[in-house]
């Protein structure tokens, strides 16, 4: 609200200082205004900032601000919501959203294995499909998708080294349930180098794209 506010009322820049969940907040008030999203890191993975080589140091702000980087980037839309680097439906959003915030604060990223390893043992896969700019993937059951416009992934994994913030498509990692099992291996190989020993997951690419489920999903 309070960036919407000052987008509206004329602010060339509007500041977000913290972390990506920080920063999306504000980009639902800046986006579509004309004004310019400044960041400064100050949160625990810091994606964003470390995509565009934001430095976290001392003074690294100040002289960003005195020498000017200026660029447009891709911004996605998920029923209304706006996202930066990435939005993801199932598995993925169900962790995202069990973790509290005296949890991150008290364990950092531990904090996300424990949700993952608890939500992973009692996880109930719909039937999906997806449609990426009119072509129809049958999934079959849905572990969880992930929409990149970045390549990395809570800070320590690079997810999607093709997706770059400006050509116009993002990245989709749609992730098939087969089981517990299989479910923590693709946790353990989410990084692309890795990855192509899980055959639970396939990637595409578009601008368009929708998932139907069986039954809802976060």
């Amino acid at each position: 609200v309070l960036a919407r506010s000052l987008a509206a009322a004329g602010c060339d820049v509007v500041l977000a200082a913290g972390g990506d969940g920080t920063i999306n907040q504000v980009v639902q008030g800046v986006a579509g205004s004309g004004a310019i999203l400044g960041v400064i890191p100050a949160g625990l993975a810091n994606v964003w900032a470390t995509e565009v080589s934001l430095s976290a140091r001392p003074g690294a702000f100040a002289s960003l601000l005195r020498d000017g980087q200026v660029f447009d980037t891709d911004l996605g839309n998920v029923n209304g919501q706006r996202f930066l680097v990435m939005a993801g439906i199932g598995f993925d959003a169900a962790v995202v959203a069990a973790v509290t915030a005296k949890a991150k604060a008290r364990w950092g990223q531990l904090a996300y294995v424990a949700a993952a390893a608890r939500i992973a043992a009692g996880w109930r896969a719909p039937a999906a499909t997806v449609t990426i700019d009119g072509e129809l993937l049958d999934v079959g059951q849905l572990l969880g998708a992930i929409v990149a416009n970045a390549s990395r992934y809570a800070g320590v994994f690079d997810l999607s080294p093709a997706s770059r913030l400006d050509d116009g498509l993002f990245e989709m990692l749609v992730y098939r349930d087969r089981g517990l099992a299989l479910r923590a291996r693709s946790m353990l190989l989410a990084d692309h180098r890795v990855r192509r020993w899980d055959g639970c997951v396939t990637t595409v690419a578009g601008q368009h794209i929708s998932i139907d489920c069986a039954s809802p999903l976060p």
